[in-house]
């Protein structure tokens, strides 16, 4: 082995350009597999920092044609919280989350996020704290367990946090546990808090539910058992289609769509690589008749077959150490690029660690990369006498049949592999453009955000209603005015042309408006909620519609009057008009929404509370994009924030001036002469709107990085068959001259032969792309996995580069001259 590596050194420093170009490709197609492995293990392979994670599940309700409906109420979650001795369920709970301010050891408020649970929720998770210790099961609500980052930034790593009181939404609330540093799940919360839920919470559906299971039980054991349980849930109030339950595995919920996009591209890398590997094996495969003379001189010495074929497998897995090494080096800065490219928000890619398995990852595939480009030439070496070999390089025969079927063989697979990438890539370009034309729904231009937090108090009060029932009633009158008086004081800063609040930006990372049943007042309705309609509803202030130009299509939209102790009024969108209202006017049309005001939390207990329950339709509005650019508008009824009122609210501040950051300050001193308490979360909405396509654009940039590379990879291989073939062929090439075929006869029969194997890569490739369309086509967004456009572009594309390819070398037919050749021979 010794004299094998010494020999193959020697070897590569003969040919240091036929060295060169196949460690550049191979370290190309290595380092790119390795970067997007290393994502592939940073999303999906690493574990979940938490005990035994594979026996955590997310559970939820979908109705039966596999449709998400929402979150579990805790009826839902009840058999498992309170059987201790439940054979499959170790620990449940329940969890929600909330955007909330904190007071610093500094005595400064930050913004953060808060995270009601109950009270094994950190069972679940199976724990053990920083410091303090955990909530314990039928402990009261009051203590927090704050998380390390609120306790390291917010604290100073106060080692006497345990016991003293953290001011926390206004009320002074002792710690009793700090999380371990890198438990950052759900939603790097900024403390938890125990909920108390009593029986009125019972059908609230707007919680999360966490379920571990007991060691040694499976998936399909708890999901039969919820199977058999979900007989007891009502139709879906919408589709009225049955409703299941179902676990989803932690990591799946973590990751969600991003595990799919990653292993596409991982799916894509290794494409390439073959394709790479095919090009080694065409140049090994060229090198191998070149030094069939030396080998047979090795074999008359003494040398027997095997020890030939061991020094050529040899040779090819030292090339590919090499290549590997630099392929991994070339993988860690691809890593570093992903990261400044990819979205802050992706799942698991705060940072991507070259761990133990990425290095064995790399090392794996580039020992396996060796053998498989040195195996082809070992193969056809045994297969053939050296003499043979020695033979056909002195009569210039190599491009026999055999030879020529094997060379075009895989100048096929190579063209059909690169078509594969182009049209995925070109498919990935026009779902890119497709999204970025979408119309949101409002105008981003000159639109400035401020997203912030009000803490105070809800005034809840027990009234007689005209019917003579007493009902809860809550007001938040002190909040209303204080919105409605910052939104004039920023309204009267230079530059300013509207300025509105909601209770959510559209597209923005966090949506705080849920689904709240209601009834249409004229309708036959059942004998409970399970009949009640949903919808999305929205708080927005009167000039909202105005300041976001959002279209008016029919009515009016919110006005000053629209107080709370005005009639209620609605204004709806156009989706909302065609699921309740098709071939119908909603105006004037009245909702109800249900009687109990605390089913009101599935908008996410924001302590937002509608002062009026009995609403007229007075406006539609356009249809605005609030999840994604991808997802359809959903059913929503907007609401006067002087009647619906939220503690969390997004500030929308319209330009009239190409410079809207220079507002900026002059917005935070009014915010500030409010409340010198008060923070608020700047954005832009042109970068929120990047922002929101961040996944696809990182998705189809890197496949069309690929598809790029792959043709420019067929190309180099199609270019280098092509010109050992002529060269090889240069004594064919003189007796077909010398008995009377022109130059443009054999520059046909050359480039024929080009086109046919091109032609014949580019069909192969298109089948396999229609094999393959439904992994690409979750992906895509307004064109079909078989758009005609793509599938014909992308070929004509890769026939164009591997024409150009083959066309050079074959020019150097006309260069021959067949008496030189002649007299040689």
């Amino acid at each position: 082995m010794r004299s094998d590596l010494l020999f193959a050194f020697r070897a590569i420093r003969r040919q240091p350009g036929f060295a060169f170009m196949v460690v550049l490709t191979l370290s190309l197609g290595i380092g790119g597999s390795v970067a997007i492995f290393t994502v592939v293990n940073a999303v999906l392979l690493r574990d979940l920092p938490y005990p035994e994670a594979s026996q955590i599940y997310l559970m939820r309700t979908v109705t039966s044609d596999g449709a998400p409906t929402g979150n579990i109420t805790p009826r839902d979650v009840a058999p498992f919280v309170q059987n201790e001795q439940h054979p499959l369920v170790q620990a449940a709970s329940m969890a929600w989350s909330q955007q909330v301010n904190i007071i610093g050891a500094d005595g400064k408020p930050y913004s953060t996020t808060r995270y009601g649970v109950t009270d094994q929720f950190f069972e679940v998770f199976g724990s053990r704290m920083a410091l303090g210790r955990a909530f314990e099961r039928g402990q009261n609500p009051g203590p927090l367990v704050i998380s390390y980052a609120t306790w390291r930034d917010l604290f100073g790593r106060d080692p006497d946090i345990i016991g003293k009181s953290v001011n926390a939404e206004g009320f002074p609330r002792p710690v009793v546990g700090v999380t371990p540093e890198d438990f950052e799940f759900p939603e790097k919360p900024g403390f938890f808090y125990l909920m108390r839920l009593g029986p009125s919470y019972e059908n609230v559906r707007a919680y999360r539910a966490f379920i571990r299971l007991r060691e040694g039980r499976t998936h399909r054991q708890f999901q039969g058992e919820l199977n058999a349980r979900a007989k007891e849930l009502q139709a879906d109030p919408i589709t009225k289609l049955p409703l299941v339950y179902v676990a989803r595995p932690l990591l799946d919920y973590v990751v969600g769509d991003l595990g799919q996009t990653v292993t596409i591209l991982f799916g894509a890398t290794a494409i390439l690589l073959l394709i790479a590997c095919i090009n080694v094996v065409n140049l090994l495969l060229s090198r191998v008749t070149i030094r069939a003379r030396e080998m047979a001189v090795r074999e008359a010495l003494g040398a027997n077959r095997w020890r030939v074929i061991r020094q050529l497998l040899t040779e090819s897995v030292v090339l590919a150490l090499i290549g590997g090494t630099i392929g991994l080096a070339v993988g860690a800065a691809g890593i570093r690029v992903l990261l400044r490219i990819a979205p802050p928000d992706l799942p698991r890619l705060d940072s991507i660690p070259l761990d133990a398995r990425v290095v064995l990852f790399a090392i794996v595939v580039t020992m396996l990369t060796g053998i498989l480009v040195g195996l082809v030439p070992a193969v056809r070496l045994a297969r053939h006498s050296l003499r043979s070999l020695m033979n056909e390089e002195g009569r210039g025969v190599a491009s026999g049949r055999a030879e020529r079927r094997l060379f075009g063989a895989l100048v096929v697979a190579e063209v059909a592999l690169a078509v594969v990438l182009m049209i995925g890539a070109g498919l990935l370009m026009r779902s890119y453009a497709n999204l970025t034309a979408v119309n949101p729904g409002f105008n981003p231009d000159r639109l400035l955000t401020f997203l912030m937090y009000v803490p105070g108090r809800v005034d809840v009060s027990m009234v007689t209603t005209a019917d003579g029932r007493r009902e809860q009633r809550a007001t938040y009158l002190p909040m209303a005015t204080f919105f409605r008086e910052l939104e004039a004081r920023i309204a009267a800063v230079s530059g300013v042309q509207a300025v509105a609040t909601t209770s959510s930006l559209p597209l923005s990372r966090t949506q705080y408006d849920g689904n709240v049943p209601f009834h249409i007042q004229g309708r036959p309705v059942g004998n409970a909620e399970d009949t009640a309609l949903l919808a999305t509803s929205r708080s927005v202030s009167p000039a909202f519609f105005d300041t976001m130009r959002i279209r008016l299509i029919a009515g009016r939209g919110f006005v000053p009057d629209d107080r709370p102790d005005s009639p209620g009024v609605a204004v709806v969108n156009e989706t909302f008009v065609r699921r309740f209202f098709p071939g119908e006017s909603p105006l004037g049309q009245r909702l109800r929404y249900a009687e109990n005001r605390w089913r009101l939390g599935d908008v996410g207990f924001q302590l937002s509370h509608l002062l009026v329950n009995d609403l007229e339709i007075v406006g539609v509005v356009d249809d605005v994009k609030y999840l994604a650019l991808a997802e359809p508008a959903e059913p929503s009824i907007y609401l006067s924030s002087e009647q619906w009122i939220h503690r969390r609210r997004g500030l929308v501040v319209r330009a009239a001036i190409d410079s809207p950051a220079s507002l900026i300050a002059a917005v935070r001193r009014e915010i500030a002469s409010m409340d010198r308490e008060l923070t608020a979360e700047v954005g832009w909405y042109p970068d929120t709107l990047r922002l929101s396509l961040a996944r696809e654009r990182l998705g189809t940039t890197l496949l069309v990085i690929f598809g790029i590379m792959a043709a420019a990879l067929a190309a180099v291989g199609v270019y280098g068959v092509m010109s050992y073939s002529v060269t090889q062929r240069a004594g064919e090439i003189a007796v077909r001259s010398a008995m009377g075929a022109s130059t443009q006869q054999l520059m046909r029969l050359f480039l024929g032969q080009g086109a046919l194997l091109a032609a014949a890569g580019v069909v192969l490739g298109m089948m396999m792309a229609v094999a393959l369309r439904r992994i690409v086509a979750s992906q895509l967004y307004g064109i079909a996995a078989l758009d005609a456009r793509v599938f014909v572009v992308a070929p004509l594309v890769l026939l164009g580069v591997a024409a150009l390819a083959f066309f050079i070398p074959t020019r150097r037919v006309t260069k021959i001259d067949p008496a030189d050749l002649l007299r040689i021979g």
